[in-house]
């Protein structure tokens, strides 16, 4: 349902319609109801300016629980399996932290 809800425009906006109640689409952030269009385009800009934080935040966690003393003497010694998994998604943190952030600071000075 979740992949038909996704990928069928109408069924997106029948239910949208159905939960707003009219021909507005509600957009959380500011509270307003505006046309589709405007409301489509303003709330994809505010997922656009939000994702590289996202990317970002994820690469300094794990860089953080994976490089710190502290935190890894912890994962070896109580989480063996899942600080594994996490060691082996170094790489992918390493990329994610430095992606997102020249990501962000290009959104943030650009914005």
């Amino acid at each position: 349902m979740l992949v038909r809800f996704i990928f069928d425009g109408d069924l997106r906006q029948r239910t949208l319609n159905t939960i707003l109640g009219g021909n507005g689409v509600f957009c959380n952030r500011t509270r307003l109801r505006f046309s589709k269009k405007i409301a489509e385009k303003h709330c994809m800009k505010q997922l656009d300016f939000y994702f590289p934080f996202f990317v970002f935040f994820y690469g300094i966690v794990v860089i953080l629980v994976t490089e710190t003393a502290y935190f890894a003497k912890i994962g070896k010694d109580r989480m063996v399996p899942q600080f594994e998994k996490l060691q082996q998604h170094k790489p992918l943190a390493w990329i994610s932290f430095f992606l997102g952030g020249l990501w962000s600071v290009q959104n943030i000075w650009l914005g």
